[in-house]
Formats: C-alpha cells, sequence, structure tokens
C-alpha cells in the first residue's frame, strides 16, 4: 500500500507529516477511550489537534510533533485503565473503552511508548476512516477479562 496516496483523516497535518516517519501498516489489537461507556462514536476518533481546534485552543508547541495529528491507541488493556482513571479524576470528557484492530485500510501506525504507558501507539487515519464501526466498548468500564 501506498500511504502518499491516501488522504490524512486530520487535514491539516503539515505536508512533511504526510506520511509520518516510522509509521507502517499493521493491525494490531488497540483500546481506546470513549466519550461513553456504552457507544463508540466518530468523535472518539479524533486527533488532538482535531479536538483542540473545534475548541479554539490549538497548543503551538505541538504543532512541529507528527503525534499531535494521530490518534492515541493502547496495546495493553491495563494501560486503557490507567488512562481512564486518571481522566475521569481530572474530570475530562471520557467514560468508557472501546476494543478493536488498527485496520490497515484506515491507516498507518507507530508504536510512541512514554513514560507512563509503554504500549502506546499512535495511529494516523486516512480520510474516510470509520473504526468507530468496529470497536467494541468494554461496557464495564475494561475491567472484564
Amino acid at each position: 500500500m501506498d500511504c502518499d496516496r491516501k488522504t490524512p483523516k486530520c487535514s491539516d497535518i503539515p505536508p512533511e507529516f504526510w506520511y509520518p516517519c516510522g509509521a507502517h501498516y499493521c493491525e494490531v489489537p488497540v483500546y481506546r477511550l470513549t466519550r461513553l461507556p456504552d457507544a463508540v462514536l466518530n468523535d472518539d476518533f479524533l486527533s488532538q489537534y482535531e479536538i483542540d481546534k473545534k475548541r479554539g485552543t490549538i497548543k503551538t508547541k505541538l504543532l512541529h510533533n507528527d503525534k499531535y495529528y494521530g490518534v492515541s491507541v493502547l496495546g495493553n488493556k491495563k494501560d486503557a485503565e490507567k488512562l481512564l482513571k486518571k481522566v475521569v479524576a481530572m474530570k475530562k470528557k471520557y467514560n468508557g473503552i472501546a476494543y478493536g484492530t488498527t485496520c490497515v485500510m484506515d491507516g498507518v501506525i507507530r508504536h510512541t511508548p512514554n513514560q507512563s504507558l509503554s504500549s502506546h501507539i499512535t495511529w494516523w487515519l486516512f480520510e474516510g476512516a470509520m473504526p468507530e464501526t468496529y470497536f467494541t466498548p468494554l461496557h464495564d468500564g475494561g475491567n472484564d477479562d
């Protein structure tokens, strides 16, 4: 597949970031925080840049970081549960966890671990991607095994 022929979902991504260095096509099982505990919405798959743009709070210091234009997903359920507890405590608008697989037809990924989330992956979605149609909510907030 040739990513250069695909259009990024986040249309404001700077040309030098498309496609993201080190990103590749790969299908891996992942978790994503969702706004609702029992539903997965299109808005659950916006990049932080797109969220900030809607709010009018673009973080200029992040504009030169390609991860700002991708969607964060987690390869480890425990990381997703830990992050959900943190954002709920911070009164962020996330209340659930969804589970699915990164579809190669929908974007490219790169492992982007950080100090607190070793399984963090950034997923740059293509225009027309609809991961909300194949991700499933974990109805109990991710505590089922």
